[in-house]
């Protein structure tokens, strides 16, 4: 097993040239684990993420089509209404349905857009952001470090490391296995795996 985790550190690759520094992966966590602890569902692998954002924060979560280089959208308006009685959308591109991870994919596109929400929004009233498949700045770094903290849990994906280690998995299914584990896809498991070796 230790020879799998070797081999995902290895076969990174850092295709960003920006870069979260250290302290600021810290606070992002943090501010995850706050959550995690007022809401102790959110400690659950795979948990309900549009039933949390629905009946704990308020928002409404929609699909429809958008741009193809779009993937998803956060909409806030403090002060009044933009549907029914939402003043939170968290909006994701329907076109992407024909991705065969679409499932998990929109779950992670749910979970960083409602990142930007917390990470991002300032003192004024109106919010809104949209994310487009064209990645790499410092805001969208973010949202993604944070879909992941909070998708994976550094808790609960290091215990799972262990199983997986005891268990003596080879790498694909030790990947694999992350993935069903806390429903997001290969791609994002492995870099939570990576993410959580490097500061081991």
């Amino acid at each position: 097993m230790i020879k799998v985790i070797r081999n995902i550190l290895s076969n990174k690759k850092r295709t960003n040239k920006i870069m979260i520094t250290d302290d600021k992966k810290k606070e992002i966590e943090e501010i995850v684990n706050k959550k995690i602890a007022e809401n102790p569902d959110l400690s659950i692998p795979a948990f309900d993420l549009i039933r949390f954002l629905q009946e704990k924060e308020g928002f409404i979560i929609l699909s429809q089509d958008m741009q193809d280089d779009t993937t998803g959208l956060v909409l806030i308006n403090d002060k009044s209404n933009i549907i029914g009685d939402y003043k939170k959308i968290i909006i994701v591109n329907s076109k992407l349905q024909k991705d065969i991870s679409y499932k998990q994919r929109r779950r992670f596109i749910i979970a960083h857009e409602y990142g930007h929400f917390l990470l991002h929004k300032s003192e004024g009233y109106l919010f809104a952001h949209r994310d487009t498949s064209k990645k790499g700045t410092k805001e969208e770094l973010q949202a993604d470090y944070f879909a992941k903290c909070l998708l994976m849990p550094r808790n609960l994906v290091e215990a799972e490391i262990k199983r997986c280690r005891e268990n003596q998995l080879e790498e694909s299914d030790f990947i694999k296995n992350i993935a069903q584990t806390f429903n997001v896809t290969e791609k994002k498991a492995k870099e939570r795996v990576i993410e959580i070796n490097q500061n081991a």
